[in-house]
């Protein structure tokens, strides 16, 4: 059914229906709907769909997020304050870098990606000393990060299906170095040693490793060898 068709029969107007997008979060789809507070600030509403980020998943987190939206612009038409949904997620604006939260202690590092990424958003105040993460980042920064992590490092690390505790020095040199020697520019292979050094950085804040294995001298001498 066509959305126009569809909003209709629910008497909303597409002025009336709420923004939202699907993004994948700690291996899962989550809606995210484009909320904002009564000061016209963006609050972005998490929702787990419960579904598996993958392609085959894709079209039906899609179909979630419609309905969700739909819901979600009906309730705020009739006066319903902040529903609230069965996996709804809270938004978090304060980021505690040494916090408790519960996720794996040895996620797959495709998904760690993921999760620093949701992590470094220019939204969240970040709480703490350790490897610079109160500092923010501008958007247009973090937007970089995320297209690389979508198009180059998730599906590249995927595929390797290691874990965060598996990534090794060996491994990471390879990756570098397949990525020179495949016509990447070392400026674009040092961006990726940024996104994986901060995201290894984040899993060692975490606990999950005692000791980042993406030394600085690792993309450095690799670099400067290539360069020979």
């Amino acid at each position: 059914m066509e959305l126009t068709k569809m909003l209709e029969l629910v008497r909303l107007t597409e002025d009336e229906l709420i923004g939202g997008f699907i993004s994948p979060k700690k291996g899962y789809y989550y809606i995210v709907l484009n909320r904002k507070d009564k000061d016209g600030k963006r609050k972005p509403l998490w929702i787990s769909t419960g579904l598996p980020a993958i392609e085959e998943n894709k079209a039906e987190a899609e179909n979630k997020c419609l309905s969700a939206r739909i819901q979600y612009s009906l309730d705020v038409k009739n006066s319903v304050a902040d529903k609230t949904f069965e996996h709804e997620t809270p938004e978090k604006k304060v980021v505690q870098d040494n916090s408790d939260d519960n996720h794996s202690a040895n996620p797959l590092f495709a998904d760690l990606l993921n999760e620093w990424l949701e992590f470094r958003h220019p939204d969240n105040i970040v709480v703490g000393e350790d490897f610079n993460f109160d500092k923010t980042i501008k958007l247009n920064t973090w937007a970089g990060y995320a297209e690389n992590i979508k198009r180059n490092l998730y599906p590249t690390f995927k595929a390797y299906g290691c874990t965060v505790k598996e990534i090794t020095p060996e491994l990471l040199k390879g990756h570098y170095a397949y990525r020179l020697k495949h016509g990447k520019k070392k400026a674009t292979v040092a961006k990726d040693y940024t996104i994986i050094n901060q995201a290894l950085n984040y899993a060692v804040s975490k606990k999950m490793i005692s000791v980042n294995p993406n030394s600085a001298h690792i993309a450095g001498r690799l670099l400067w060898d290539e360069a020979q």
